[in-house]
C-alpha cells in the first residue's frame, strides 16, 4: 500500500509561474533571488524554482504581529 503522506513530485516552476504563485512581480522575484531569499535552480540557460523552496521562503520570511 503506498504511503499517502509522501508528496508527489512536481515540476520546477518558471520565473513567471513562481511570481504568480507568490503574488509578486517578476521584478520583485529577481530582487529576492539577488537577496538570497528565494533559491533558484539553473538548468542550462533557464531558471526554475521548486514549490517547496517557495513555500519555505514564505514561512521563513513571514512577518506578523505575533512577535
Amino acid at each position: 500500500m503506498p504511503d499517502e503522506n509522501l508528496a508527489k513530485p512536481t515540476r520546477p516552476l518558471t520565473p513567471k509561474e513562481a511570481a504568480q504563485y507568490l503574488s509578486i512581480s517578476t521584478r520583485t522575484l529577481n530582487r529576492w533571488i539577488e537577496q538570497g531569499i528565494i533559491p533558484v535552480i539553473k538548468l542550462g540557460g533557464s531558471r526554475r524554482f521548486r514549490l517547496e523552496d517557495l513555500m519555505a521562503a514564505i514561512e521563513k520570511n513571514r512577518s506578523g504581529g505575533n512577535d
